[in-house]
């Protein structure tokens, strides 16, 4: 869930991606929150062609974590802003997963994230 600069809510589904080091917010969704630019970079990884790299800013970007449509934790991090929309919203590592325990249950397909860090 993100409170944008107008007052109003976006609601927007992500990816858990344990192998990503920071967030990665796409522009669709940050341009209209209130964030901290910090600097500029690009994001290279797996399913991108290896010469093609995502422009971005990285920078402060606040949002709730929700559980069953109930906000269970207020997260501001540092995340990568997309400087488009050809990239999904992707929840990494750097002041997100890394406050979570991660349990996956491949018989039942199931997966669980429980808060180990406010």
């Amino acid at each position: 869930e993100f409170e944008l600069a107008s007052g109003e809510v976006l609601y927007d589904v992500a990816i858990v991606d344990t192998g990503a080091p920071m967030s990665l917010v796409p522009r669709r969704i940050w341009a209209q929150c209130d964030v901290e630019v910090l600097g500029e970079h690009e994001v290279k990884g797996v399913g991108l062609p290896p010469v093609r790299a995502v422009p971005t800013y990285v920078g402060r970007i606040g949002f709730w974590l929700l559980s069953g449509g109930v906000r269970m934790l207020e997260v501001r991090a540092v995340a990568h802003l997309a400087k488009s929309d050809v990239v999904p919203l992707v929840l990494g590592v750097r002041d997100v997963l890394d406050r979570f325990e991660l349990s996956i249950s491949y018989p039942l397909r199931a997966a669980q994230l429980r808060v180990v860090r406010q």
